[in-house]
């Protein structure tokens, strides 16, 4: 059956099963609409664009409420449908009433969290804090006035909320989406975001022919003057000693008198720490990073390939370092306990540069602890070592993350 069949076939059952319910009829599908629907509904579509990929990328919570800007047939907001659940809603919001009706036609009993929404071309119209995520994919170079486009959207995100953005990247080389000339650069987007007030929260890299850039409200969290600051910091010309010593006295200030959200208190019950990575500089220059131990968990002896500052937001921590020999013929270096001090809430630690950066922290509380880490490197894609003492073992580890964002 060829697809613009196929499409008709559908469109004919959706206007029988309306007629059923007593509904009034809905205009069958034009042409030219059914051509883009076919296309937009292509099996061949998921290979590049990876919509399973995406949808968990996005790490949605039941419950949550997802604005698909530029929903067309519904490609994505159906899977949303799932992600979210019963309780949850997906807000399809499009400016052509021919993809609505087809989204109307496609929707089941598993996706009736699905409301197609009409929207005007230059006005998300969203209520006030009233989405925790806005997705739009293939949809931003369409948009006019973009800067101005974005402030009404921003009013509408929850304080927690996020933007993501799904858009070709301006190369001959991909074969997608549209002409060369309309195509957006991703540091356009990166720069309208900004003057819109948005900032980048991350960046996925695993879609071929498309950027994937998550944008949030700035500021958003109590911890952000606190990084504007050590950015301020790690931006200037002063020696790497000076940073330090000024990184340590910014972090001290926020663990003396900030209040950290509550979402990066929470542990994994699955795990004896849980890492929340809080802010990665764009230019890998630092990163900071929330852990959260259970009752008297210990992390693993490793390094950091980096200076890093530490110290406890709650609670009491045990910090040992660790003197590291290289053995001829042995491929485990010998590690010698140098110290060990208890930490209290607000102390700071200062750790140097490798080969100085071996430790391990403990939690000495009977009740959860937790402690904020500013390390000089983007932790999030610098590999580290962990070192095994009891099997004699050197494993290389990319830190991995909690969502919480």
């Amino acid at each position: 059956m060829r697809p613009t069949t196929a499409l008709a076939a559908v469109a004919a059952l959706a206007m029988a099963a309306c007629a059923a319910r007593h509904d009034p009829p809905r205009p069958p599908i034009a042409k030219a609409t059914a051509r883009y629907a076919a296309y937009l509904e292509s099996p061949a579509r998921a290979d590049w664009q990876k919509p399973d990929e995406v949808v968990a990328a996005l790490r949605l919570h039941a419950g949550e409420r997802v604005t698909d800007l530029g929903s067309g047939t519904g490609y994505f907001a159906r899977r949303f449908a799932a992600a979210v659940g019963p309780s949850g809603r997906v807000d399809a919001a499009d400016v052509d009433d021919g993809l609505l009706g087809y989204l109307r036609g496609a929707l089941t009993a598993s996706t009736a969290n699905v409301v197609p929404r009409r929207v005007a071309a230059d006005d998300p119209e969203l209520s006030s804090e009233s989405t925790d995520l806005v997705f739009i994919c293939n949809t931003y170079h369409h948009l006019r006035d973009r800067v101005a486009y974005l402030r009404k959207l921003a009013t509408g995100l929850k304080r927690d909320g996020r933007v993501a953005v799904v858009d070709f990247h301006k190369r001959e080389d991909v074969p997608e989406g549209p002409p060369l000339a309309e195509k957006l650069a991703r540091e356009t987007v990166l720069e309208e975001f900004a003057a819109a007030g948005l900032v980048l929260e991350r960046e996925e890299s695993f879609l071929p022919y498309q950027y994937f850039l998550v944008f949030r409200r700035a500021p958003g969290y109590s911890f952000e003057p606190l990084v504007q600051a050590v950015s301020t910091v790690m931006a200037s010309q002063r020696s790497d000693g000076d940073k330090q010593w000024q990184v340590a006295a910014l972090l001290s200030d926020y663990l003396e008198h900030g209040t950290l959200e509550d979402k990066f208190q929470r542990p994994n019950p699955r795990l004896a720490v849980t890492t929340y990575l809080l802010y990665a500089d764009p230019a890998g220059r630092f990163s900071l990073a929330a852990l959260v131990f259970q009752p008297h968990a210990r992390t693993t002896v490793h390094d950091h390939q980096s200076w890093v500052v530490w110290g406890p937001y709650s609670g009491r921590e045990r910090e040992t370092r660790y003197r590291r020999r290289d053995v001829p013929g042995r491929s485990f270096p010998k590690l010698t306990p140098a110290w060990s001090r208890v930490f209290s809430a607000g102390e700071v630690s200062f750790i140097d540069p490798p080969p100085g950066d071996i430790h391990d922290v403990e939690n000495v509380n009977d009740a959860v602890s937790v402690s904020l880490h500013l390390h000089a490197t983007d932790i999030a894609k610098q590999a580290r070592n962990s070192y095994d003492t009891k099997h004699e073992i050197v494993r290389s580890f990319v830190q991995t993350y909690e969502p919480a964002m």
